[in-house]
C-alpha cells in the first residue's frame, strides 16, 4: 500500500519533499504504451528496519541496457540517503494504444 523512494539525503528534491510533503510521479512503459500517474503524500520512513530493507531491496544488481550492474544509489554512504514512504492519494492508468 505504499511506495518507497531513495534518494540522497541533501538534495533539493528531498528540500521540496519535506517543505510539501503532496507528491506525484509519472511512469511510462514503451511497449505497451501505458503510463501511470501516482499521486500521494510523502513522509520520511521513521523505521529503521524497513529503512533497511528497502535500501538493500533497491540496491540489488538490475539489467541496465545489455549489462548487469548495481544502481547508481549503491555507492552512497547510509547516512547520506534518506527512505521516503508515499502512501497514495490517486492513481490513473492510460493505455495509448489504439484498438484495431
Amino acid at each position: 500500500n505504499s511506495i518507497y523512494v531513495v534518494t540522497k539525503s541533501n538534495t533539493q528534491k528531498t528540500h521540496n519533499i519535506l517543505g510539501n510533503s503532496t507528491v506525484a510521479s509519472t511512469g511510462y512503459d514503451r511497449d505497451s504504451l501505458e503510463t501511470i500517474r501516482i499521486k500521494g503524500t510523502a513522509e520520511i520512513e521513521p523505521q529503521p528496519t524497513i529503512k533497511n530493507i528497502i535500501f538493500t531491496e533497491i540496491v540489488k544488481p538490475r539489467k541496465y541496457g545489455g549489462k548487469i550492474s548495481l544502481p547508481p544509489v549503491s555507492t552512497l554512504e547510509k547516512e547520506s540517503y534518506i527512505v521516503f514512504k508515499i502512501t497514495p492519494t490517486e492513481s490513473r492508468l492510460i493505455n495509448y494504444k489504439k484498438e484495431r
